[in-house]
């Protein structure tokens, strides 16, 4: 790890490591109970703080080994497709949609079956959150089209 990776200011090894692998902070802790991190060549305990100049490994390798870099995918969903991993009943799901190299990506927010417009996917959980938590406010548009059926 560089001086330029950290801030001066210690912060939480799984919260590093979690925007490092773009994977969950829960993901991270689950490694480091399992020993399978080590910071400068001893095993941390849970909530550990990291500091400029630590030395990271995951599974044996430096963690730059591991680094994945972020992917953002804007899609157009059309109707008849639900947001979701897992096909409930014949309903299709956005992921089959999309190149299989992009199915590992999470949708930022959810359209439901009967609407259609952008989505966003991707592999930041920070970026997600921050586009999704009512505390980050963000003004959304709807349009809404009505039928007389």
């Amino acid at each position: 790890m560089t001086e330029h990776d950290l801030s001066a200011e210690p912060i939480r090894l799984n919260k590093y490591i979690a925007g490092a692998l773009a994977i969950g902070r829960r993901q991270v802790d689950y490694l480091i109970e399992k020993g399978k991190v080590l910071v400068n060549g001893e095993k941390p305990e849970l909530g550990a703080r990291i500091r400029p100049g630590d030395h990271i490994t995951v599974n044996g390798k430096p963690l730059s080994d591991h680094a994945k870099p972020y992917v953002y995918l804007a899609l157009n969903k059309p109707v008849g497709y639900i947001c979701s991993r897992r096909q409930q009943g014949e309903t299709p799901t956005i992921y089959s949609l999309l190149p299989a190299s992009y199915r590992h990506l999470k949708p930022v927010g959810r359209l439901d079956k009967d609407s259609s417009g952008l989505l966003l996917l991707t592999n930041d959980g920070d970026f997600a959150h921050q586009m999704t938590h009512p505390r980050f406010i963000k003004v959304k548009q709807y349009e809404v089209t009505l039928s007389d059926k």
